[in-house]
């Protein structure tokens, strides 16, 4: 269940970012997180590789994942959409 769905009178989302260990993905799923965040800008310490990425993401549904970079190439879009990201930052 979301932290939004425990409280319908609220509108809140969550989205947990920059996650880069398994363990902290299930965590965040098991608090209520609404959205993971992955990050693919490579200057950031949160960064990972792509294939890494993508195999850490799919322990969340594809509706919920977020990849978060500054200023992508497409080439770079079409690789996160390949492991399944359909929401962008």
């Amino acid at each position: 269940m979301s932290l939004a769905a425990s409280n319908p009178d609220t509108s809140i989302t969550i989205k947990v970012c920059g996650l880069t260990r398994a363990e902290d993905v299930e965590c965040a799923r098991s608090l209520g997180a609404d959205y993971f965040g992955f990050i693919g800008y490579k200057p950031s310490p949160r960064s990972l590789e792509l294939s890494l990425l993508g195999d850490l993401a799919h322990s969340v549904p594809e509706d919920r994942r977020v990849f978060v970079d500054v200023e992508p190439s497409i080439e770079t879009i079409k690789a996160a959409q390949s492991f399944g990201f359909q929401q962008f930052q």
